[in-house]
């Protein structure tokens, strides 16, 4: 289920300005990042090499940008699906111009120019209007009861479900990798280093960086950063390693990953020649 998520514009909770956000929502993405991943060690992954799924800095910036370019096709497939049903689309706003900046670099594009900066407006407060586009009536979508399932925004998604869709249906074998790799037994000399290392440091009975976050609220914040930066290089340097070789063996004995691989094999330079997408890009306009 993707709620619609609601937000307060002229009076009227407007479903459809905030919904871009979860159109582009990277499943593993969060506000909060662990103390054990706050100085992880950048490294190519094989999963780098597979739209969706990548996890390098690079990467992530190019699902990042496939993911835009998505929600921006989703848009127009909503606004035709509107239209069969004679109601006027009010498209929500899909992304900051930094966001959409940072696409237009990471494509190559070092100018988008000096376009007028398009703004949304809110859509009616009409029964119509929200039974086509969620298939919930205006009051319902006051009250964020809707979700993008269903109507002309569930069409859209059902047509292109998009980069993200394969980790979402893989989220718990890859759980799964990230677990076989910190209890792999080739960690075994890594947790003993660690272990020493914090004791050195003043903290006992920690075996990983792990083990700092369920103690991070109980313990001195200065300390914890202390042993991080002390004892944590090395077991992140042994734990990339290891899990590289779990998630070598994840993409070998998944042959769907493959397949995505070759389905965003030209996606690239598809975005480059979208000229509707790069006028989006300009002036915030997906429609």
């Amino acid at each position: 289920m993707r709620p619609i998520g609601l937000g307060i514009l002229s009076g009227l909770s407007v479903a459809a300005l905030t919904i871009g956000v979860q159109h582009l929502g990277n499943p593993d993405r969060s506000d909060s990042t662990p103390v054990s991943e706050a100085r992880g060690v950048e490294t190519q992954s094989p999963l780098d090499g597979i739209p969706g799924f990548g996890k390098s800095h690079d990467a992530m910036q190019r699902d990042d940008a496939i993911a835009l370019w998505e929600a921006f096709k989703r848009e127009r497939l909503i606004q035709a699906c509107m239209q069969d049903q004679a109601q006027l689309y009010i498209a929500p706003d899909l992304a900051s111009r930094r966001e959409r900046e940072r696409v237009a670099e990471y494509l190559g594009i070092d100018d988008l120019g000096g376009e007028p900066e398009w703004s949304p407006q809110p859509p009616p407060h009409d029964d119509a209007y929200w039974l086509a586009l969620y298939d919930i009536s205006a009051e319902e979508a006051q009250q964020g009861l809707g979700n993008s399932n269903h109507g002309c925004v569930g069409k859209s998604w059902r047509a292109l479900p998009g980069l993200w869709s394969l980790k979402t249906v893989l989220a718990e074998d890859q759980a799964d990798v990230f677990l076989r790799a910190d209890r792999s037994p080739s960690m075994e000399p890594a947790r003993r280093h660690f272990r020493s290392c914090a004791s050195e440091n003043g903290l006992s009975d920690v075996s990983s960086p792990g083990d700092l976050d369920a103690l991070m609220t109980e313990l001195d914040h200065e300390l914890v950063m202390k042993v991080m930066d002390t004892c944590g290089p090395a077991y992140d340097r042994a734990h990339t390693e290891v899990l590289a070789q779990e998630e070598a063996a994840f993409v070998k004995s998944h042959p769907e990953l493959d397949r995505q691989r070759e389905q965003y094999s030209d996606v690239l330079s598809k975005m480059a020649q979208d000229k509707e997408f790069l006028s989006f890009l300009r002036d915030g306009n997906p429609l």
